[in-house]
């Protein structure tokens, strides 16, 4: 489970193994492995030719979200709270100034009862003194630093912004409205797909900029809530803790 090795690196240590997995979420990926892993919800995994283009004849696909391999920790929350619990991510590299803006639209918006939560992420500590600046003149924006585990602060979130790594899965089950902002090729998802995982908002880093925009999309989603949340509740495929199982039972 590493980007930085690939079919060359594989070709030369699969002698040396009994068995060779891997994990990836790319589609286009070569590999030379015994398992291939691939979780995200893809329709064009459905075609043999997509496959034949990136694994060996022999190699056994295991594939789609009933395979994800979610935090154990995670716990479902029915508490009705009496503010929504907004959480911004962007990954562990990514840069959180780019939602600067929004973030403090939100934070005068005097309508809306919530709280704003920006994890920060492990490589990710420093260029961040507006933030932190903003934090301390409202005490309902909180910063979250040095968190390896997030499945703490996803529990108690309610709307979740940020990158749609494999995060997708964890929120899924959770049940969780969130708006995806894909920053990589391999977390560009078809949206029938991610509509079947309970998703219904993705929009382009680059349509940031509209700034009222998307603080008005996240206004409407928050007094909408109990109603979007059902589309969640209600998503043609479900996610559960049974992934780890499933491919144990097939390796």
């Amino acid at each position: 489970d590493d980007y930085r090795l690939g079919f060359k690196w594989e070709k030369k240590i699969r002698p040396f193994c009994n068995k060779l997995i891997v994990f990836d979420d790319f589609k286009t990926k070569k590999h030379f492995v015994d398992f291939y892993i691939n979780y995200k919800n893809d329709s064009s995994f459905k075609k043999k030719s997509t496959l034949r283009n990136i694994i060996p004849k022999k190699c056994v696909p295991i594939l789609g979200p009933q395979y994800s391999i979610i935090n154990n920790k995670l716990k479902r929350s029915y508490v009705k709270k009496s503010k929504n619990n907004i959480l911004f991510y962007n990954g562990s590299s990514g840069n959180l100034n780019i939602f600067l803006k929004i973030i403090i639209n939100l934070l005068n918006n005097n309508f809306l009862k919530i709280n704003l939560f920006v994890l920060i992420g492990i490589t990710n500590q420093e260029n961040n003194s507006e933030l932190i600046l903003l934090s301390r003149i409202h005490k309902n924006l909180i910063l979250i630093r040095n968190q390896n585990d997030t499945s703490s602060i996803l529990s108690k979130t309610d709307l979740f912004i940020g990158s749609s790594g494999n995060l997708i899965y964890e929120l899924s089950y959770l049940k969780i409205p969130s708006i995806f902002l894909p920053t990589a090729r391999n977390q560009k998802n078809y949206y029938k797909d991610l509509e079947d995982l309970g998703h219904f908002f993705s929009i382009s880093q680059k349509d940031l900029k509209y700034t009222l925009k998307i603080t008005s999309l996240i206004r409407i989603i928050i007094i909408n809530y109990e109603r979007i949340k059902k589309l969640n509740i209600n998503s043609l495929i479900k996610i559960n803790k049974l992934g780890p199982k499933k491919i144990y039972n097939i390796i």
